[in-house]
């Protein structure tokens, strides 16, 4: 724990004094009117010490950190993903354009919104009148990790004081001439347009891709849970299967094997199945606004 003083401020503190004049005379002078005096003290401003603590519940201390002995990046394993896209949708049901807003896989976008060029709807509606609209369709995406090797990886201890932050997503946004184009705004829409055929489908390929993660490692030796920090959702079945193949030697403390966290980095380079679409549906409590 690390206290920190803080100072103590002071306030201007005013103090009026009034008081009516009892002479006649000196009430016709000064119009009748009270006089007031102005007096400004300074009070300091008594405030408790604030007591701040900046330690990362991650990291512990040990006498010896965890040391990897074993580990198998797994290959011929099957991974799911969603991805969440945002679709201009024109009154007579055709998509003029698609915004991926979550993408499970590395490489995925160009095929997201090639795929979407392709889709039908059912228009959205105000009342019985169609409408163009913007709409937020969630797709799951299959495919399979053939095979899978490390092209850097790190193993370290937490930073005892700051824990690592997430990554976040680069954020799309469409093209100029899509993004201008009219669209009902969603509170006015009675029906939401609805895909009739949505098709995605990427060929096979090598991808790169990062890794990042928090992994408790047992007094066993063994990892039994993880945090991501940074990861493609649909990568996470294969990192917990990677994990679990791990067997590391254990933090110690006082000479006993203890629980402890460890950042684990890594870039993984994947050779990915054919990615394709298997389901899809409209996320009726999303909505997008295309931003310019």
């Amino acid at each position: 724990m690390v206290a920190f003083a803080v100072m103590r401020p002071t306030i201007p503190l005013l103090i009026v004094f009034t008081a009516l004049s009892v002479d006649v005379t000196a009430a016709d002078q000064a119009g009748s009117r009270a006089w007031q005096q102005r007096l400004e003290l300074e009070m300091p401003l008594q405030l408790p010490l604030l007591q701040l603590s900046p330690d990362n519940p991650f990291a512990v201390a040990l006498d010896r950190v965890p040391e990897r002995r074993e580990a198998t990046p797994p290959r011929k394993l099957a991974v799911t993903g969603r991805a969440v896209v945002a679709a201009y949708v024109d009154g007579n049901g055709a998509c003029l354009g698609a915004v991926p807003l979550e993408v499970p896989f590395p490489g995925l976008t160009a095929g997201i919104v090639a795929g979407f060029a392709d889709a039908r709807f059912e228009p959205a509606r105000v009342g019985k009148v169609p409408q163009p609209s913007w709409v937020v369709v969630e797709l799951l995406i299959e495919g399979t990790v053939k095979e899978a090797g490390l092209v850097t990886e790190r193993l370290e201890v937490p930073d005892p004081v700051r824990p690592p932050e997430p990554a976040v997503p680069v954020q799309l946004t469409p093209p100029a001439q899509l993004a201008s184009l009219p669209f009902a705004p969603a509170e006015t829409i009675t029906s939401p347009a609805l895909p009739k055929r949505i098709g995605v489908k990427v060929p096979g390929r090598e991808v790169e891709a990062p890794v990042r993660a928090l992994v408790r490692v047992s007094p066993s030796g063994r990892c039994d849970r993880y945090v991501p920090v940074e990861l493609d959702s649909g990568l996470e079945p294969w990192l917990e299967a990677f994990l679990a193949s791990w067997v590391l030697d254990p933090g110690q403390r006082e000479g006993a094997p203890v629980e402890a966290w460890v950042l684990y980095t890594a870039r993984a380079r994947l050779e990915l199945s054919s990615l394709s679409s298997e389901s899809y549906r409209v996320l009726r409590d999303r909505t997008y606004v295309p931003v310019q």
